[in-house]
């Protein structure tokens, strides 16, 4: 998916940035800083200077497994609130009666703390399903 980020103070609203890949995304409380969120679980920090939004800072993914997507961001003061989640298909054939969905799903959620867009280390607080 593409996150776009427009400035419509202009006359004619122009895309400040574009970015592929992304899942999720959300703005700090107390600042013009942007958290996004990655397919592959990783989260990369912007800020919006100038009319323009820089990466000053790649988190990774705070999971040490593959195959993670980072779904879910919630900031709030200094803590970042990442949900990664996996899917993985199942090998049964699907039952068209059968509103369940077979495939294996995974949740996590992690927190850290944002100081001078540095983050501390992950705590996992493990699965949220």
């Amino acid at each position: 998916t593409t996150l776009r980020i427009y400035n419509a103070a202009s006359a004619q609203p122009s895309v400040l940035t574009s970015m592929n890949d992304v899942t999720s995304a959300v703005w700090s409380s107390t600042s013009s800083t942007l958290a996004v969120g990655k397919t592959d679980g990783s989260i990369e920090i912007h800020e919006l200077s100038a009319d323009q939004l820089n990466s000053i800072s790649q988190l990774g993914c705070p999971s040490d497994e593959q195959g993670f997507a980072c779904t879910h961001l919630d900031w709030t003061g200094e803590t970042l609130i990442a949900g990664l989640c996996c899917v993985t298909p199942s090998d049964d054939e699907p039952d068209e009666d059968d509103e369940d969905d077979t495939a294996e799903h995974q949740a996590a959620l992690f927190a850290t703390t944002i100081s001078s867009n540095t983050a501390g280390d992950w705590d996992e607080l493990g699965d949220v399903v």
